[in-house]
């Protein structure tokens, strides 16, 4: 799992290509999480995000809106100090994915 965040990081998030309306391609991941339908893979995820800017990372934490969308929640997010090192982020958002598996969902 470490090197494939750490892969992840160092490539950055490169543009995606933007569909029109009704034009978007058939989900992949579903296929692999062995599920039919977004909100049968959604009921059982949790989401977090690692953003970087002025060389401050942060890892957000999302959950659901009560009108069923992702929101970031800024009362939990990970906020590192400057100059702190991508693997630091890492072992920690290794760390907050494992403790969240032994809770199970919410």
């Amino acid at each position: 799992m470490r090197r494939a965040l750490q892969a992840a990081v160092a490539r950055g998030n490169p543009p995606a290509p933007r569909y029109s309306a009704g034009n978007f391609p058939p989900p992949v991941l579903l296929k692999y999480a062995g599920l039919k339908t977004w909100p049968a893979f959604a009921r059982g995820t949790l989401t977090w995000s690692i953003e970087q800017s002025d060389c401050v990372y942060q890892i957000v934490p999302y959950r659901k809106n009560t009108k069923g969308y992702w929101e970031a929640d800024p009362d939990r997010k990970t906020v590192f100090p400057p100059g702190t090192e991508t693997d630091a982020v890492i072992e920690r958002m290794i760390a907050i994915m494992e403790e969240a598996a032994t809770r199970g969902p919410r």
